[in-house]
């Protein structure tokens, strides 16, 4: 659904993606196997997700999995992590009612 970003976590090419579902994506991109999938919108991501470092930072601005009377977040992922511990790939989230102009 957004723009993929070619990287590589743990020595493993990948491409990472807001996918339609509400959730972000890293795949390998010669099979299309999911390396991992963090749920964070109940709707799609189109924001194209920023990878530095083995992290993933990315927003969305619709209604979130964790509370859904609430719009937008924005989330630093642990690309890095294997899917096994994806309870503590999050690193940081806030969502949009916490920022103050």
């Amino acid at each position: 659904y957004s723009t993929p970003v070619v990287t590589r976590f743990r020595g493993q090419d990948a491409i990472v993606f807001g996918g339609g579902d509400g959730a972000v994506y890293a795949m390998q991109p010669r099979t299309g196997k999911v390396i991992w999938k963090y749920e964070v919108s109940v709707r799609g991501i189109n924001q194209t997700p920023l990878v530095v470092d083995g992290k993933v930072y990315c927003g969305h601005s619709e209604k979130n999995v964790a509370d859904t009377t609430i719009l937008g977040a924005f989330f630093a992922l642990d690309g890095e992590k294997a899917e096994g511990e994806a309870g503590n790939r999050i690193i940081i989230s806030f969502n949009l009612n916490q920022v103050k102009a």
